[in-house]
């Protein structure tokens, strides 16, 4: 295969952006490459997003988990690329043979977890390589799985740091309330509000913000962030933060969150800036040690460490960097 290898990166619904967050690293790394999708991203009215192909759009999903399209339509087109990227546990079925192609999938939230076996049973026959996005989806038994977690855009999230000596302003905007743990982030609020309401000021909410700037917005109001606790969802053990974290990081907060799989993280990425809360105890503990014994200064420079962190682990040339030292280099050769 030639180093100009020809990449189509593809799904039908890009949760969260995050195919295009993939396609700007492979702008980084100055690949040629294509990137599509079938549907738009609805009301989130990202800023930028990856092109809607239209004759994508005139198919519908025949299956779930994984989403299976079937296109034959498409064959010719597929055809063009040496290496296909299916992305967000989608298959989209042209009637193509992949054994001559190198095939790319990349797993990231509840379609797989719903249904591994299902997926697997799918992805094994024809991947090359399995992109695990988030933590928890790691070591079930895909084909040669590699952690790329999301990148975030830190060229596009500016950091907003700890302004002034008033109170802690603690944040929790979960996009679903039960896969978030809300309820018992919320009453652990409520408990520290009896002793320490004058030191700290709650700003949650349980309203899913649809317009992803609109939510930026508002975690950049905050100087803490909770993410996640939830040690499990869909009989699956989970216990691990997302996408907020590193938008929320790139924001300049300070991360309070589940972190079931930090020895994973630390063994592929090295250190980190979450604070670690896997119980209702243990965010209690953290929430009363920011509260009582940080200074502003040390607000600030937990804060900027935080923002540090995602500009060095998990921004666009981070990722970018990831993702051809441990996917794309091996299908070049």
């Amino acid at each position: 295969m030639q180093a100009r290898a020809k990449i189509l990166a593809v799904t039908y619904w890009d949760w969260a952006n995050t195919l295009y967050r993939y396609c700007k690293c492979l702008e980084y790394l100055n690949l040629d490459f294509c990137c599509i999708k079938g549907q738009p991203s609805s009301n989130f009215l990202y800023p930028f997003e990856v092109s809607v192909y239209i004759p994508l759009t005139r198919v519908q999903p025949s299956y779930m988990h994984p989403i299976v399209i079937n296109a034959p339509h498409l064959n010719s087109f597929f055809n063009q690329f040496d290496i296909i990227w299916f992305s967000a546990e989608t298959f989209i079925n042209t009637g193509i043979d992949l054994s001559c192609k190198k095939v790319i999938v990349d797993y990231r939230g509840q379609t797989y977890l719903k249904n591994m076996e299902a997926c697997q049973s799918v992805f094994n026959q024809f991947s090359d390589v399995s992109i695990i996005s988030w933590l928890p989806l790691y070591g079930y038994g895909l084909n040669n799985e590699q952690l790329v977690l999301w990148a975030v855009d830190t060229d596009f999230i500016k950091p907003s740091y700890k302004n002034g000596n008033g109170k802690l302003v603690i944040g929790h905007f979960p996009s679903t309330v039960e896969n978030k743990g809300s309820n018992t982030i919320l009453d652990v609020i409520n408990e520290l509000k009896k002793e320490y309401g004058n030191k700290f000021e709650y700003v949650g909410s349980d309203k899913k913000e649809m317009i992803w700037i609109n939510n930026l917005k508002r975690m950049s109001s905050c100087d803490v962030i909770i993410e996640t606790l939830k040690p499990e969802l869909h009989n699956k053990p989970l216990g691990d933060w997302s996408n907020t974290t590193l938008e929320a990081s790139a924001l300049g907060k300070i991360i309070i969150s589940n972190f079931r799989n930090e020895e994973l993280y630390k063994r592929e990425y090295g250190n980190h800036e979450v604070c670690i809360a896997n119980d209702a105890e243990q965010l209690t503990s953290v929430l009363v040690n920011l509260i009582e014994n940080y200074t502003l200064d040390m607000i600030i420079d937990k804060q900027i460490a935080t923002r540090k962190w995602v500009e060095e682990k998990h921004s666009i040339p981070a990722t970018a960097n990831r993702l051809y030292d441990k996917v794309i280099k091996n299908l070049l050769i």
